[in-house]
């Protein structure tokens, strides 16, 4: 399941692929800098390989923490069952 979540955050408009378990994107929380929309400082850690938790940082709001399924549905994804495995 970790593989299609991290599929799935990587077809959000401004998340890209940092290394193979980062992933950064805008913060759903902040909205990070309203100056520049392509910053961001949004940062997920995914590995595909493990079973630790999901984690992110925003180093604009300092927001962090276990991904969770209200996390996610601040990034609009509301398949809840994605964080599940």
């Amino acid at each position: 399941m970790k593989l299609k979540l991290r599929n799935t955050i990587l077809g959000l408009p401004s998340a890209r692929v940092v290394n193979e378990s980062e992933i950064t994107m805008r913060c759903p929380l902040c909205g990070d800098s309203k100056k520049d929309p392509h910053k961001t400082r949004f940062y997920i850690k995914i590995n595909i390989l493990d079973d630790e938790p999901i984690l992110f940082h925003c180093f604009n709001c300092e927001a962090s923490g276990i991904l969770t399924p209200s996390i996610l549905r601040t990034m609009k994804i509301h398949d809840l069952q994605l964080n599940s495995g």
